[in-house]
């Protein structure tokens, strides 16, 4: 401290003045760009509040589908017919007429059910006997559903929907449920139901609408650590990552990242478009600096002339 203050006294008039200017206008600098700062927070907090919301009311829409999902395999596994003839089936010996005609409405059935559903890959019932009855709504899809692990899986669950994701090539989203005999509530199992949810073709559905409404929404969903749906590959490589907001750069793009997590437990990354911000921003505080660094040059050399006037005089 005593250096400092020997220091000081012993500087020149001008010196000091100049110091004193110096460290004032550094001051106020500092406090220029970090006020800049505040309102960019505020800012990004918004967008974040109204992402968030957009992401809500689409995962809410999401969710809404996946119940109805739900709502349909209760129906079909309560359904009296199919009840009627499952349980025939079970007890009768295969090859009978009674065996055959329940096998028939079973199939009726099939084909009935199949009219309730939208954005779906395949319907399929498999008997606890081991006999198959399918519905598929794409021409290239043949595979049976109802492997011995999925079977387990819904046999697992007391009657109660099961919604599996696998990864695979082509991550699938699939609703398992066991059918049990409900008739003298001996609650036997009868069979097993799989859905198999085409869940990129719900999501373009409500994508779409949003588009329409002048509410572009790029995205990803994803379920269990797998990505069930992204609207481009760049939005696939995204991690699940924490709820919340992130500035990044992807493909050379600046992007505001908002993640959400929804009721059913289905996550959500949207991409928000920064670049239009980031530029302006950049521009706003390249300014600040040249008009600070000015106006430190200005202060300067009014200064050094007004001190040079007064020792004149």
């Amino acid at each position: 401290m005593q250096k400092l203050t020997a220091f000081w006294h012993d500087l020149r008039v001008r010196a000091k003045f100049l110091l004193i200017l110096l460290l004032s206008i550094t001051l106020v600098s500092t406090a220029a760009l970090g006020a800049m700062f505040i309102p960019l927070r505020a800012y990004d907090e918004q967008l974040y509040q109204s992402s968030a919301h957009t992401i809500a009311l689409f995962a809410e829409q999401i969710q809404s589908e996946l119940q109805n999902y739900e709502a349909i395999s209760y129906r079909i596994l309560a359904d009296n017919a199919l009840q009627k003839n499952l349980s025939i089936m079970h007890r009768a010996a295969p090859g009978t007429v009674r065996w055959l005609d329940a096998n028939t409405e079973i199939d009726k059935s099939m084909a009935y059910f199949s009219l309730w559903f939208s954005n779906t890959i395949s319907f399929q019932l498999k008997t606890v006997r081991g006999r198959t009855y399918s519905q598929f709504f794409g021409a290239s899809v043949t595979a049976d559903r109802l492997t011995p692990e999925r079977t387990a899986l819904a046999s697992g669950n007391s009657g109660r929907a099961v919604w599996l994701t696998e990864e695979s090539p082509a991550p699938r989203l699939l609703l398992l449920r066991e059918v049990r005999e409900i008739e003298g509530l001996t609650f036997q199992p009868l069979a097993t139901v799989a859905i198999e949810v085409d869940f990129p073709a719900l999501v373009e559905q409500y994508r779409r609408g949003m588009a329409q409404t002048g509410t572009p929404l790029r995205c990803g969903v994803y379920r269990a650590g797998i990505c069930l749906y992204a609207s481009d590959e760049t939005v696939r490589t995204l991690p699940e990552g924490a709820d919340g907001y992130t500035r990044m750069k992807l493909d050379g793009q600046d992007v505001l990242c908002v993640r959400y997590t929804a009721a059913d437990g289905m996550r959500y990354a949207a991409l928000t478009d920064y670049s239009g911000i980031h530029t302006t921003l950049f521009f706003s505080f390249t300014l600040t600096i040249v008009v600070i660094l000015a106006s430190m040059l200005l202060a300067i050399f009014i200064s050094v002339t007004n001190y040079k006037k007064s020792r004149g005089n």
